[in-house]
């Protein structure tokens, strides 16, 4: 069973999920995009066409499901595909993409929803509520754009092409400690979910002794 934060910018993911790791003896993984611009000799803070913008995108998705494959089965990451999938809808405009790129998109919506049914059980977005500071060399604390970022992956999650579970952490709910056992509240339900599944097919005998 592997785990997947998802969210915004500067809201404490990373630190969440190595914190979690380090109750649970669960596996971190984190997940990050400066590889895959390194490679492509791209810059992440350049603002670029949105059809390069895809491109990176697409090539993110592919580094990190390839990630996600060697990582095993039970781990926990800091960002997920609805991330990337949210950070690039965040960019669309009405008149900024090409009707040449509409069936790119809608093939990148599916495969970023594809990877995430694949590789992950349990999806946990983590909203706004955490004090935001600007730290040199991350993304600036712009709590408009966070917030916009937030509810657009909250609306990704509710989207009935995401089958793994998925939870979100109050806004309220801004310490650590109390973040960590909402993650890991989560965590049990979704693997009662899983349990009872396996239950029920074992009772219609839709699963072999």
């Amino acid at each position: 069973m592997s785990y997947g934060l998802a969210g915004a910018q500067r809201l404490g993911k990373t630190t969440l999920a190595k914190a979690f790791a380090d109750e649970t003896g669960v596996k971190f993984v984190p997940t990050g995009a400066t590889a895959t611009f390194e490679r492509l000799g791209l810059d992440p803070k350049v603002d670029y066409p949105f059809d390069v913008r895809l491109r990176i995108q697409q090539e993110i998705l592919r580094d990190c499901d390839r990630l996600y494959e060697k990582s095993g089965v039970r781990f926990i990451t800091d960002r997920s595909p609805i991330d990337f999938l949210g950070y690039l809808l965040a960019d669309v405009t009405r008149a900024n993409v090409p009707y040449r790129l509409a069936g790119d998109v809608q093939r990148y919506i599916a495969d970023c929803y594809a990877c995430a049914n694949r590789h992950f059980t349990t999806l946990v977005l983590v909203q706004p509520g955490i004090t935001l500071v600007d730290e040199e060399g991350k993304a600036p604390a712009n709590p408009i754009h966070i917030e916009h970022l937030s509810n657009l992956m909250l609306g990704l999650m509710a989207n009935g092409m995401l089958k793994c579970d998925h939870f979100q952490i109050p806004r309220a709910c801004t310490e650590l400690d109390q973040r960590v056992a909402a993650v890991s509240q989560a965590v049990r339900k979704s693997a009662s979910r899983h349990s009872a599944k396996m239950e029920a097919m074992h009772e219609t005998g839709l699963v072999l002794h």
